[in-house]
């Protein structure tokens, strides 16, 4: 039986990735080639390449010096995925420490203010010169996605990171950690050997030839990835920033989110979407129904909600051809429980229509019509979205947030060595408690809590009357799907405290001490059912 190493992701995730590395001076996104420096990077196929992206390193450290309260409280610094640290940003505060009266750092919370976060921070950063950092584009996409922000500012703080990059010598910085980036880039194409076929996948699903592809691995960012692209029909280029999803213990090497299938889609998704977006007008109030559930994801408005349903509508039918029709209907119905409910209507408009019909849509964006009439038909179907009840439990996000605010503590089963082991591994990341049932008293029944089981534990008993995934002994039954599971299995779900209501509880079951071994725990997800030995997502909502 395979162990696996302990692993905690709570977090939002996503898709895949290939090939081995050196350090290059190869042509760079913008197709200028290095003169001063050398860039690590690893062109995987004519026109893929993997790279750590000088520019990205150096505005997201920016972010990270700056006392920018996204940055450091919405968990994308990556020392939080471990209890033990993480050698890079350490090395990046001892470098770049004294340097946090620069301009352009005290511009971030201004900046973070005013919406330049997540997905902007790495597409401002490819807006310059990858050799100089000087502005070398226009702003023209980052305000059509962004009106509210103001060109003069965008080019003040260009200017003033190009200023820090010299002010600090970034590029001493950059090229003493040459050894470290070709290594990261090593490992992250041993774990995703069949990169390039992704690239092709997504050219032939929509219909267009990009000038390149830049999987760009954020090693100063974690839990969060991002898609964008520059240009137009033969001139542009697609980007996938990968954030950070786990550290290993032992190398401290970061492992990547397996977000690519989904960043790329958004290249080719948002811009169709955008272009036509009048089509699709008239249903925005398919929105209302899941407007909170949205809006807790970042996705402020129809279109946002559009973007993502059709981009995740893609990855299942990606999941269909590569994994097969099984594993594409667990990712539908995880999707449908995120509060994407009309995403089986897109999916079977893309394998009906779209798909077996691509010499009348020839791209993606012949098909905006037809797939707005598909819309349409959600809205009639549902009366505007009023008569779309969408009920869930509280998620994972819910979960932690509430710890963060209130507290809690960890309740573990004391028979188990794994359960202690993991429990204590939860304790130090979230920073809270681990105690083992024994010691359990009433009082602490009544706060927020993370219990760590294995199946035949007592402390699961009076639980399991409030929960939708019923465990016993190496079976596991889903109540929301009507399956059952045997095996190695590791479920979670977030349930209602029954000992006080206005407390939830994050219970991690293990059908055998093995199974405990890791946890992955989806921001978005309420419950989760995995193979503990491969790992594989069996079903989750």
């Amino acid at each position: 039986m395979k162990k696996l190493p302990i692993v905690i992701f709570l977090v939002i995730l996503m898709v895949i990735g290939s090939g081995c590395t050196s350090t290059q001076k190869t042509p760079t996104p913008s197709g200028i080639p290095h003169q001063k420096m050398e860039i690590a990077s690893k062109k995987i196929s004519g026109n893929v390449y993997v790279l750590i992206d000088p520019r990205v390193e150096l505005v997201e450290i920016i972010y990270r010096l700056s006392d920018s309260g996204w940055y450091h409280q919405t968990g994308v610094a990556p020392e939080k995925l471990s209890v033990d640290g993480y050698g890079y940003v350490m090395g990046v505060d001892e470098y770049f420490g004294r340097y946090k009266d620069a301009k352009a750092v005290q511009m971030v919370r201004k900046l973070s203010k005013n919406g330049l976060t997540y997905d902007a921070i790495p597409r401002f950063a490819i807006h310059l010169n990858p050799e100089t950092f000087e502005l070398e584009r226009n702003w023209s996409d980052m305000l059509r996605d962004r009106p509210w922000l103001a060109e003069k500012e965008l080019n003040e703080f260009a200017d003033a990171v190009k200023e820090f990059a010299e002010e600090t010598n970034f590029w001493e910085f950059y090229n003493g950690h040459l050894e470290f980036y070709n290594r990261t880039i090593e490992e992250f194409l041993k774990e995703n050997p069949n990169l390039a076929d992704i690239p092709k996948f997504e050219e032939e699903f929509f219909g267009e030839k990009p000038k390149g592809w830049y999987i760009v691995l954020q090693t100063a960012l974690a839990r969060h990835s991002f898609g964008g692209w520059i240009g137009k029909g033969k001139d542009k280029e697609i980007y996938g920033f990968l954030g950070i999803c786990h550290l290993d213990r032992f190398e401290g090497i970061p492992r990547f989110c397996p977000a690519l299938v989904h960043e790329f889609a958004h290249s080719f998704v948002n811009p169709a979407v955008d272009r036509n977006y009048e089509l699709f007008k008239p249903y925005e109030s398919l929105y209302n129904p899941v407007k909170e559930k949205m809006a807790g994801m970042a996705y402020s408005d129809f279109k946002n909600m559009l973007h993502e349903t059709l981009v995740r509508a893609f990855e299942a039918y990606y999941i269909k051809e590569t994994e097969g029709e099984a594993a594409a209907e667990t990712r539908l119905a995880m999707e449908k429980a995120s509060g994407f409910y009309f995403i089986d209507d897109v999916y079977k408009a893309y394998v009906e229509k779209y798909v077996p019909s691509r010499a009348k849509y020839r791209t993606f964006d012949d098909f905006m019509p037809a797939l707005a009439k598909v819309i349409g038909e959600v809205y009639e179907r549902t009366n505007g979205g009023k008569e779309v009840k969408f009920e869930t439990g509280p998620t994972v996000r819910e979960f932690v947030e509430k710890l963060s605010e209130e507290g809690g503590i960890i309740i573990y089963d004391g028979n188990s060595s794994a359960a202690l082991t993991l429990a204590g591994e939860i304790g130090k990341s979230l920073k809270i408690e681990a105690i083992p049932g024994k010691q359990v008293n009433e009082g602490d029944l009544k706060k927020n809590l993370v219990f760590v089981v294995l199946s035949n534990s007592s402390l699961l008993k009076e639980l399991q009357a409030y929960m939708d995934i019923k465990v016993s002994g190496e079976e596991v039954h889903s109540e929301i799907s009507g399956k059952t599971y045997k095996g190695s299995i590791r479920v979670f779900e977030v349930i209602r405290n029954p000992w006080s209501s206005d407390k939830l509880i994050f219970i991690i079951i293990g059908t055998e001490e093995e199974s405990l071994r890791s946890l992955h725990a989806y921001g978005n997800l309420h419950y989760s059912i995995r193979d503990a030995d491969s790992d594989e997502m069996l079903e989750a909502g």
